[in-house]
């Protein structure tokens, strides 16, 4: 059932979404943003195939982790992730978006999970997504592999537009961040859910 941007797999496993370029180097979309749900009963995501969607845990609707557009036109990142060679003064995202990298993407839909793989500056990206069946969590783990004949240097960044809540406009100024130099992790708290007794 291939229709030129993406069909299935042979063994019907997984949906296939493969975005060229045209003669001008431009990304061909889909029409419309074509999304994947990957969930278990406590938490879930929405991924599209440049990357963009966002994360909840409980209720999709009323515990989004990262904001939600559902705007079917422009399909913005409420979620990102950057790759920057420093030596080349480079940066681009793993995904087809935010920061295109001008190469040719591969998208996989799979049950319970999404992958985006590409290949460009000499290295291979793979990046998956899944959340695993018993816990409250979101996997994003990114594979590299070098084909250029030295060692290099990359850094990866993680963006993430907190809604913590329904995506209200109320809550943009009762978020709070902090790192937590001891767990190693970044935490935040929407203290308008705190003191309304809300996770």
């Amino acid at each position: 059932f291939d229709n030129g941007t993406g069909g299935f797999s042979a063994n019907g496993d997984e949906y296939v979404i493969r975005l060229h370029r045209d003669a001008d180097g431009r990304l061909i979309l889909p029409p419309l943003p074509w999304s994947h749900v990957v969930a278990n009963p406590q938490a879930g995501f929405i991924a599209t195939e440049t990357g963009a969607g966002c994360t909840w845990t409980v209720n999709s609707r009323e515990n989004r982790l990262t904001h939600w557009s559902n705007d079917p036109v422009s399909d913005p990142h409420s979620e990102a992730f950057y790759l920057r060679e420093a030596a080349q003064q480079a940066y681009w995202s793993p995904t087809a978006g935010p920061a295109d990298s001008g190469a040719v993407q591969e998208v996989r839909y799979g049950f319970g999970y999404v992958e985006y793989s590409q290949r460009c500056a000499d290295l291979d990206q793979r990046l998956l997504q899944f959340v695993p069946a018993e816990d409250q969590v979101k996997i994003s783990r990114l594979r590299l592999h070098n084909h250029a004949d030295e060692a290099r240097e990359f850094d990866f960044f993680a963006y993430a537009h907190l809604a913590l809540g329904n995506g209200s406009r109320s809550h943009r100024h009762s978020i709070r961040t902090w790192f937590d130099d001891d767990a190693g992790a970044l935490f935040a708290v929407n203290s308008q859910r705190l003191l309304a007794g809300r996770v």
